[in-house]
């Protein structure tokens, strides 16, 4: 396939009222935009991090923050950009870029921060039954009357799924949980549903579904390089993929390889080396290896 290049039609900036339609940004102007963590998407993922950074947390502190186990906390937290499903501007919690979160929510928002190193997040549907607990996790469950809510964060998955959150207005650590289909039970009884899950965005998620997967066989429901080699077809057209009013600025950022602020063969190519286990077939770790981080700036 040819590296040719895809002009970036929508490409909307969050931080300026230009809308650069038809034309492609060049490469030096997206050395002073998009930005990545330094934080693989493997590392974080690790078990063995997840554990150092939250001895860290109730002690010294990580990235600057404390979350002492058993302190009171009533802090706030005020959001960066969040997107929806398919990188929608509209959000399934109804919270939008500034809003102000409480309690467990606000909790679980400041230790993905402080964990993730972004402040840019995106809000999935936890899939029912199909949903797969990732360290990190900002997971919003519902009680099966529909009339409750809890937010949880997801300090656990080896040896056993473990969520921390507020109780009582104090920090609870690795309570231990379990995952039957969806349905997480506290207690060995008390059961709540996995309604929705925050995520910090990947590199190389390009349907906006919260994870990275791709297949063997191209045209595969769910596919993120599917997804990909649509827009590489569609010349900047991105918006003619989704449903919704997806916003394009984190859509090219979750996606653009060589940071060029274009989705071209070049990113398409990179995602399917970084997926191929050298046999002919793709690795299904739902990340992307290697070096790869999550979505950090825009601007």
């Amino acid at each position: 396939m040819k590296f040719t290049k895809i002009k970036a039609a929508a490409l909307v900036m969050a931080a300026a009222t230009a809308f650069c339609a038809g034309q492609a940004m060049t490469a030096s102007a997206a050395g002073n935009a998009f930005q990545y963590t330094s934080v693989t998407q493997t590392q974080a993922e690790s078990q063995t991090r997840m554990n150092t950074v939250k001895s860290a947390w109730k002690n010294n502190g990580w990235n600057g923050v404390k979350f002492r186990a058993n302190a009171n906390w009533n802090q706030n937290a005020t959001l960066g950009v969040t997107v929806g499903p398919g990188f929608s501007s509209t959000t399934l919690t109804g919270n939008q870029q500034g809003s102000t979160i409480y309690g467990s929510a606000a909790l679980a928002r400041k230790m993905a921060e402080s964990y993730f190193d972004t402040t840019i997040f995106m809000e999935c549907y936890a899939n029912g039954k199909y949903y797969r607990e990732t360290l990190g996790d900002q997971l919003i469950l519902t009680n099966p009357a529909g009339t409750q809510t809890r937010t949880v964060f997801v300090t656990q998955v080896s040896g056993g799924m473990k969520v921390t959150e507020l109780q009582n207005g104090k920090i609870k650590y690795d309570i231990p949980v379990s995952n039957s289909c969806g349905t997480i039970i506290f207690n060995n009884s008390e059961q709540w549903i996995a309604t929705y899950v925050i995520r910090p965005i990947k590199q190389g998620d390009a349907n906006g579904d919260g994870v990275v997967l791709c297949h063997t066989n191209y045209y595969v429901w769910g596919n993120d390089r599917t997804q990909l080699g649509d827009y590489c077809n569609s010349n900047g057209n991105y918006t003619n993929n989704f449903t919704n009013n997806p916003r394009t600025d984190v859509l090219v950022a979750a996606c653009t390889f060589d940071h060029d602020w274009s989705l071209n063969y070049y990113d398409y190519d990179t995602l399917t080396n970084d997926q191929s286990d050298g046999y002919g077939d793709f690795t299904y770790t739902y990340r992307m290896n290697g070096n790869f981080g999550y979505v950090k700036r825009l601007w």
